[in-house]
C-alpha cells in the first residue's frame, strides 16, 4: 500500500465517521465548559462576607462581628489598630491588655471573645467581640463611641476553597445598628 492509497483510506474513514467525531468532540467541549461553570458556582455559593457594627444596649456598647455571607469564614489573622499602634494575636488578650487603655477610665470591658487564627465563623453567625459596660459612666454615648472608633480591626479571612478576603475597618467606618 503506497502513501496515496493510505491517505485515501484515511479520508474515506474520516468522511464515514465524521458525525461520530463531531458529536464526541462537541460532548467533550460541553462537558468541560459545564465542569468549569459548576466549579465557579460552587466557589461563589460558599463565599463569606464579614462585617462589624456597634450594638447599643441600655448599659453597654458591644462590638459585633457578623458573617453575612453564604459560606463559612476561616480567620487567617487579626491585627488590631489602636491609634497609631498595631497588635497581632488573639483578640481577647489584646482587648484586656491594650484596648482598655483607649477606653475612658470609668469604662470597663465586660468580656472579649477569643478570636484568633483558624477560628471559623458560620454563615449568618453573629459574635459579640467586645462588650463595654457603661452603666456607671458619666460620659455620653457619643464620647464612648468616639473612643471605640479609635480601635480598628484588620481581619484576614478565607473561604474553604482558599479564596482570601480582608475586613479593614480603617477603610469603612464602624456601622451602627441604630443607623
Amino acid at each position: 500500500m503506497d502513501f496515496i492509497t493510505m491517505i485515501l483510506h484515511l479520508y474515506e474513514w474520516f468522511i464515514n465517521n465524521s458525525a461520530e467525531i463531531l458529536i464526541g468532540t462537541s460532548a467533550l467541549i460541553l462537558t468541560t465548559v459545564t465542569v468549569y461553570q459548576t466549579r465557579k458556582h460552587n466557589r461563589l455559593s460558599i463565599t463569606p462576607h464579614l462585617n462589624t457594627f456597634l450594638d447599643h444596649g441600655d448599659k453597654e456598647v458591644t462590638l459585633i462581628l457578623l458573617n453575612n455571607g453564604i459560606g463559612p469564614a476561616r480567620i487567617d489573622d487579626i491585627t488590631v489598630f489602636i491609634r497609631e499602634n498595631d497588635f497581632k494575636g488573639d483578640l481577647k488578650q489584646i482587648a484586656f491588655n491594650q484596648i482598655q487603655d483607649v477606653l475612658l477610665e470609668c469604662l470597663t470591658i465586660e468580656y472579649a471573645i477569643h478570636l484568633g487564627s483558624n477560628y471559623s465563623l458560620l454563615p449568618g453567625s453573629k459574635h459579640e467581640l467586645i462588650k463595654v459596660s457603661i452603666s456607671d459612666s458619666e460620659y455620653t454615648r457619643a464620647q464612648i463611641e468616639r473612643n471605640l472608633k479609635q480601635i480598628h480591626l484588620l481581619i484576614g479571612y478565607s473561604s474553604f476553597y482558599g479564596d482570601t478576603f480582608t475586613l479593614d475597618t480603617r477603610k469603612t467606618f464602624w456601622n451602627s445598628q441604630d443607623e
